[in-house]
């Protein structure tokens, strides 16, 4: 699965309200890197992912807004932030993102708990 990350002055502009708090540079920074990372691991992540919960995604590319305030899932969106902690809050989030677009399949375990 390929992840393509989006920097978007007028989504970054929304979720600050008060303008942007990285610069464009900074934030096309750390698209780069989460873009080069992706590459490298991306294929490892998905395919563990695949093995824990023997789900699969239903779209072969997803698309992450990154910006300077939060993480969510929907639209899958990464707050940059600490390299590490990027990571981390990305596959916490391509984890909701595989858990809703199996919904239908899991539901009847989902609604167990």
């Amino acid at each position: 699965m390929n992840i393509n990350f989006i920097f978007s002055y007028q989504y970054e502009d929304a979720l600050t309200q008060t303008g942007m708090v990285l610069t464009a540079t900074q934030c096309l920074e750390k698209k780069l890197m989460l873009e080069t990372w992706w590459k490298t691991d991306g294929g490892k992540i998905v395919n563990e992912l695949k093995s824990i919960t023997t789900l699969s995604f239903r779209t072969p590319e997803i698309s992450c807004y990154i910006n300077s305030q939060r993480s969510f899932s929907d639209p899958l969106s990464l707050k940059l932030e600490d390299t590490e902690e990027m990571k981390d809050n990305l596959i916490h989030e391509i984890i909701h993102v595989l858990l809703t677009q199996n919904y239908e399949d899991i539901k009847q375990t989902w609604d167990h708990f």
